[in-house]
């Protein structure tokens, strides 16, 4: 299997590319850091330097990956998120063969959805702030499925 992941050198994203290099798939890891692509090297990652907002410089990938991983960190996460997802989705209608299989995207949101926070501790119990705001019934949690077109 062919992945991209996105923010492949991030706390979350290295752990995940190394895990699918060791189970045996290419790996294509986004990066931001020319550095941090030289270490891609050692780790059997190809890189792609780009920002995250750059989408042309990674989604030409698209008509032969197998599976996007989104774990791209930021203050800016929500909107840059926002803006690959739909340049995906874009990508996959003009750039993937229709006899392809569908397209795997996974998106995980890290912690920078608490904000850019140094000061307080953050575990996997702390509330967002969009849940904090939420109704007096405690946090709610939403999942969106989304359906990438063949």
């Amino acid at each position: 299997m062919k992945v991209l992941i996105l923010g492949a050198s991030g706390f979350i994203g290295l752990p995940v590319a190394q895990a699918f290099v060791r189970a045996g798939h290419i790996v294509y890891g986004q990066t931001r850091s020319a550095e941090k692509a030289k270490l891609f090297a050692a780790e059997e990652i190809i890189p792609v330097v780009a920002e995250t907002e750059n989408t042309a410089a990674y989604l030409s990938l698209i008509a032969t990956v197998d599976a996007v991983v989104d774990v791209m960190g930021g203050v800016n996460t929500k909107t840059t998120s926002a803006l690959v997802l739909s340049a995906t989705l874009d990508a996959v209608k003009r750039r993937r063969p229709p006899s392809a299989a569908k397209l795997v995207y996974v998106y995980t949101s890290g912690t920078w959805v608490h904000g850019d926070d140094r000061k307080d501790i953050i575990t996997d119990t702390t509330p967002t702030a969009s849940a904090q705001s939420s109704s007096a019934g405690g946090a709610r949690r939403s999942r969106r499925w989304l359906r990438i077109p063949r």
